[in-house]
Parts: C-alpha cells; sequence; structure tokens
C-alpha cells in the first residue's frame, strides 16, 4: 500500500490569513467538510450590525448574526505564497497544526474551526473589523502554529 505524503506549510509560506466570502464559501462547499458551530464569512449581512454566518452542515444565513455575537468560530483561508508549487483543489494540507481542504491554487482553508470569536466592531466592514487584525496577530499565529507568545 502505497503512503500518501500530506503537505505542510509553515507561518513564513503564508502571504494572507482571510475569511472566506460567501461567494468563495458557495464554490468550494463540496470539498471542504462541514463543521458543526456557527462560522463567520466575511461578506456583510443584511443590517449594518449583521455579519454572513455559515450554519450547521454548510447552509448560509445572508441575514447574518450580529458582529458582537461572541459563539461563532474562526475558519481561515490561507493565501500561500506564490513561489510555491500549485495544489490541487481537494487536496488535503497542514497549515501548522490545522488540517485544511485546498481550494485555489494559492488558498487553503481549515477543516474546522480554531477558535471562537466575535466578529467585532461597530458594523459589518470587515476590513476594518477587529476579527481581521485578530486573524492576522501573533496571538492567532500561536493558536495555528504553535508558536509561543513573546
Amino acid at each position: 500500500m502505497k503512503e500518501i505524503s500530506i503537505k505542510r506549510f509553515d507561518r513564513e509560506d503564508i502571504t494572507e490569513v482571510t475569511l472566506l466570502s460567501k461567494e468563495e464559501w458557495e464554490l468550494c462547499k463540496d470539498i471542504c467538510p462541514n463543521y458543526t458551530v456557527w462560522w463567520w464569512l466575511r461578506s456583510p449581512g443584511y443590517a449594518w450590525d449583521h455579519a454572513t454566518i455559515v450554519g450547521y452542515f454548510g447552509a448560509v444565513y445572508e441575514e447574518g448574526k450580529p458582529v458582537r455575537f461572541d459563539k461563532s468560530a474562526i475558519r481561515p483561508a490561507f493565501i500561500l505564497r506564490d513561489s510555491l508549487p500549485l495544489l490541487k483543489p481537494g487536496e488535503p494540507v497542514f497549515i501548522g497544526n490545522i488540517p485544511c481542504t485546498v481550494v485555489t491554487p494559492a488558498a487553503i482553508f481549515a477543516d474546522y474551526s480554531v477558535c471562537l470569536h466575535r466578529f467585532d466592531g461597530d458594523s459589518n466592514d470587515y476590513e476594518t473589523s477587529e476579527i481581521k487584525e485578530f486573524i492576522n496577530s501573533d496571538e492567532f499565529a500561536a493558536l495555528v502554529f504553535g508558536e509561543a507568545e513573546e
């Protein structure tokens, strides 16, 4: 029986960490495992203070949840450096300690939530949200890569 080698990537292989948009989730949901908690997308919800969320079994709730809702998870999408070899969609890989699935040749999506966190902020604008700042922080990197915070 042939042994399968799982590719692993470290912090220096990543150029960006983000959340998927609802359009990106719709394109890749058939190759990514579902997770049994609510988790955030970066797309805004219907109200100024709601962000879109994915519920149990992968259903998108475009109306969203309030950005201060603290019972939702983060499933990050990792963007790889251009100089790395291209990967095949659906291929299993690891980012640090996190099992992930390749969704495009340069983007990898966590197979489960890394942590619970509020979307945060006064509106549903992902670019100015505290959650964007958090997923690019050393605290978040410590969760993913097991690195000690200094």
